[in-house]
């Protein structure tokens, strides 16, 4: 047991330090939830996907003499006799320090009345795990006089609260809006997803999908898609038979060039590629 070693890293970048296990009680008391996106959760790392979160899941860390952020592993579970539930559970227990202050208050700006909040953790880093908490969202669900309020992942750090009734935007433009600010604002390691969610009256989650406008047949169309979802559009792609050409558009996307479209391929390519991959239709 002593020479056991676990995983530490949470960050896309990369960098891996390890640490000896301590207590399973000693883990339990002072577990802390992290939300990442789910493709750079490393395998080790024990994770759990909420409903309703479609495409993050919760992490769980506790603070050690070389990070206050480190991971549990499945060999730490394992070893410590450690269970997700537990895990879940112990968040209950943990008193957590969180902030939840207008976005006018985090600026330094004066009140404008602009209905949005900014959640995160008392050192601002791995705070958007804040929102799992049940009595975090019941603490917002009583601040909106039990209206039900939409979440936007500014970042893995923080997340951005805006209350469902108090808001002239429509759930698409919620969502273009946070797609556009991780393209120009957001470092990639630190982007949490370009979706948007909600939190009902029952505290439950839902993702907030675009709604899918099919456009008139067109027999060539471009679409802008991630790079993370490259290989699974192209997978679609050449199942589908379509004839298409690939190329970098910019640091973090490719843009997926259709030709020879009959209106069966287009429709099915548009579908996929925007409900699947996050893409978006570029303009004729």
């Amino acid at each position: 047991m002593n020479n056991t070693k676990f995983l530490l890293s949470l960050s896309a970048s990369g960098e891996v330090t390890y640490h000896q296990p301590t207590s399973k009680q000693e883990i339990l008391r002072h577990i802390t939830p992290v939300l990442l996106p789910k493709p750079i959760i490393p395998k080790e790392v024990v994770k759990k996907c909420l409903p309703g979160l479609d495409d993050i899941a919760v992490c769980f860390t506790y603070p050690t003499p070389e990070s206050k952020y480190t991971a549990v592993t499945h060999s730490l579970c394992i070893a410590h006799g450690v269970t997700t539930e537990e895990l879940m559970n112990a968040l209950d227990n943990t008193p957590i320090k969180y902030s939840l202050n207008t976005l006018d208050e985090m600026l330094g700006f004066p009140n404008s009345g602009l209905p949005m909040y900014v959640l995160t953790n008392k050192d601002v880093k791995y705070g958007a795990g804040s929102i799992v908490l049940p009595t975090v969202r019941q603490e917002i669900f009583n601040l909106f006089h039990g209206n039900a309020f939409y979440v936007l992942p500014s970042s893995i750090h923080e997340v951005i609260i805006l209350p469902s009734d108090r808001i002239t935007m429509s759930e698409e433009d919620l969502i273009n809006m946070v797609r556009s600010i991780n393209r120009s604002q957001v470092a990639v390691p630190d982007r949490l997803s370009d979706h948007v969610y909600k939190v009902n009256a029952d505290l439950s989650f839902s993702t907030i999908h675009p709604p899918i406008k099919v456009e008139p047949h067109h027999t060539q169309a471009n679409f802008i898609v991630p790079n993370s979802k490259h290989d699974i559009a192209k997978a679609f792609l050449q199942g589908l038979d379509v004839k298409f050409e690939t190329s970098q558009d910019g640091p973090d996307d490719c843009c997926f060039a259709l030709y020879d479209l009959t209106e069966q391929t287009y429709t099915a390519a548009h579908t996929f590629l925007l409900k699947e991959c996050g893409g978006v239709l570029f303009p004729d």
